[in-house]
């Protein structure tokens, strides 16, 4: 019967633990704790933004997309 009981207990503390971990990986994706969700969800807007205009014009230069994002040209350092 203690054999029993043992058991009992360390599946306990086995399936806590493994719980706990899941839903600490599940939280590190949860938007509240990712420090870089509003740069996370700028670029998708921004990316919704230039899939549309390629969608309505058919094709677009990348001085089309600065205008619109209101970004400056990046020029490749020498």
């Amino acid at each position: 019967m203690l054999k029993i009981i043992i058991i009992l207990i360390i599946g306990a503390g086995v399936g806590w633990f493994l719980k706990s971990r899941l839903d600490s990986r599940r939280r590190g994706n949860d938007a509240v704790n990712n420090p870089n969700f509003e740069k996370i969800e700028k670029k998708r807007e921004n990316l919704d933004k230039v899939l549309e205009m390629a969608r309505e014009r058919g094709e677009i230069a990348n001085d089309d997309v600065e205008r619109e994002l209101g970004v400056s040209d990046v020029y490749p350092a020498n």
